[in-house]
């Protein structure tokens, strides 16, 4: 949705949060002038760098920085990113309970980790959490950049504070419903989804910004974009990019797709599995893609296309159980 039509339907709480997420000390009281004051410096309110600093969650106090984390994950899987004020809640819940489940498997982590990158990470990690119950900014960029430097995404970071008891709380406490509901407001405050009401609740990232928050905290494509990449490559592809990552290769197309999403192995990690020729064969089945230029050009042309044409078409919004790019490498 864009950001007139969804001012229309804001009411002066959901816009006042609007205004202050880049207009500081205003005091307006007329709903119509607030909406007025927006839409005159919609620039600024979709200036790419203000939107990536406020998505950087270092300074933030950890509970809202994790939770404000689930919360975008949730809503970027969304058709249109509009999300109803009450699914998006259970969605949150349902992320955060499967992250610790699959944080406290350990032959799920033996097969989704390389051993040696999680063992020195889960090291640091528990040093860092040693001092005290909580994280400071320095430690956290700290962990960050140890986290790129070995390859590990945000996903594998959570699940290694769930192998260690310290996630999503400490002691894997989940997050209560109040809790879930400060970070909604502080990411309404920083200027990333709005609210409004028709004839439910809802809460929208407007489709000015809608791409930089995807690629900012979101993940590389949207989980329907995925399951068509993975549905478009054949079995021999799936086959060759388990086996990279070595993974069980046996069954059935289906089986094999099942397993990749199991595993989160995340779209450039099985792109850069296919050899050119593989790439340009699998272009060939998607409508409006050009193929020249590089394998990363190629690669990055096929999963725009995917994204574009998903947004433009509903589909039945896929269940965050089966969230495939979920904290992705950065």
């Amino acid at each position: 949705m864009k950001l007139e039509n969804i001012l229309s339907k804001m009411t002066k709480l959901y816009l006042n949060r609007t205004v202050s997420s880049f207009l500081r000390d205003v005091r307006i009281e007329d709903e119509d002038e607030m909406r007025a004051i927006i839409l005159r410096n919609a620039s600024e309110f979709q200036n790419a760098e203000r939107i990536q600093r406020s998505l950087d969650f270092l300074e933030d106090h950890r509970d809202i920085e994790v939770a404000n984390e689930l919360i975008l994950i949730c809503m970027v899987q969304y058709h249109d990113y509009l999300a109803p004020a009450s699914k998006l809640i259970d969605d949150v819940l349902e992320l955060q309970e499967q992250i610790v489940a699959d944080g406290l498997d350990e032959e799920y982590l033996d097969r989704a980790l390389p051993e040696n990158s999680r063992r020195i990470y889960t090291n640091v990690l528990k040093a860092a959490w040693a001092k005290d119950n909580e994280l400071n900014a320095h430690e956290k960029n700290i962990l960050e950049v140890l986290r790129k430097d070995l390859g590990l995404t945000r996903r594998h970071h959570r699940l290694l504070e769930s192998a260690i008891g310290r996630f999503p709380q400490n002691g894997n406490k989940p997050f209560r419903l109040k809790q879930i509901e400060d970070a909604i407001k502080d990411l309404q405050l920083k200027g990333i989804p709005l609210r409004f009401r028709t004839d439910d609740s809802y809460y929208v990232i407007p489709e000015e910004i809608e791409k930089t928050v995807r690629y900012a905290r979101g993940g590389e494509l949207k989980v329907s974009a995925y399951t068509e990449m993975l549905e478009n490559l054949t079995q021999a592809h799936l086959r060759a990019a388990l086996e990279q990552y070595n993974r069980r290769v046996s069954g059935t197309k289906a089986e094999l797709m099942e397993r990749i999403q199991r595993f989160r192995l995340l779209p450039s990690q099985i792109i850069d599995t296919l050899t050119v020729a593989s790439l340009n064969e699998t272009m060939d089945r998607l409508d409006g893609i050009r193929k020249s230029g590089t394998k990363a050009e190629k690669s990055k042309t096929s999963s725009t296309t995917l994204n574009k044409q998903l947004h433009q078409s509903p589909r039945t919004q896929p269940t965050i159980e089966h969230s495939t790019t979920m904290f992705v490498k950065r």
